[in-house]
């Protein structure tokens, strides 16, 4: 390949780039900062002049690689609807964070059964290795694992084996 060919090459996925964020640009809320939560409003995002609309932001989720698009008019409602946090991003895309969502269900299950176990059942409870596994998918979603709880129940399973 030659320079000029590598130059041009170059100048195309410039000009691609420069297509998609306009891409993004189409797709543009206003902001109402008097709707933002109290934490955000005592954030520099609040005093400051540039920002002054919500414009679809393109991000590649943490877990599954794919590249995912944090419109404008969800980003309205998280901040301004939901008072989420203004500083606060997307890591994980539409499929990926429904499954953590579900994930944290499931873990949350767990815990409410074993709430119910008698010390003398703990270490028979069926669910024991379902939930460790659960709680050791964590950290593929970019979360903290319990290792307390993940050593609690290893403990039970060996008592059990």
């Amino acid at each position: 390949m030659t320079v000029g060919a590598d130059m041009d090459k170059k100048s195309k996925n410039k000009l691609r780039k420069k297509a998609a964020a306009a891409e993004l640009r189409k797709n543009i809320e206003p902001m109402d900062k008097v709707n933002w939560s109290d934490s955000s409003k005592n954030s520099y995002a609040y005093e400051s002049p540039v920002r002054n609309a919500y414009i679809d932001s393109a991000y590649r989720c943490t877990k599954c690689h794919q590249v995912a698009v944090f419109s404008a008019k969800a980003q309205k409602y998280t901040y301004e609807v939901k008072k989420s946090y203004i500083c606060q991003y997307r890591t994980l895309c539409p499929e990926c964070y429904y499954s953590l969502k579900n994930l944290v269900n499931m873990v949350n299950g767990f815990e409410e059964l074993w709430a119910k176990e008698n010390e003398s059942t703990k270490h028979t409870a069926p669910y024991i290795i379902e939930w460790l596994d659960a709680l050791q998918q964590f950290p593929k979603y970019g979360k903290k694992a319990n290792q307390a709880i993940i050593n609690m129940l290893n403990n039970h399973i060996s008592k059990n084996s």
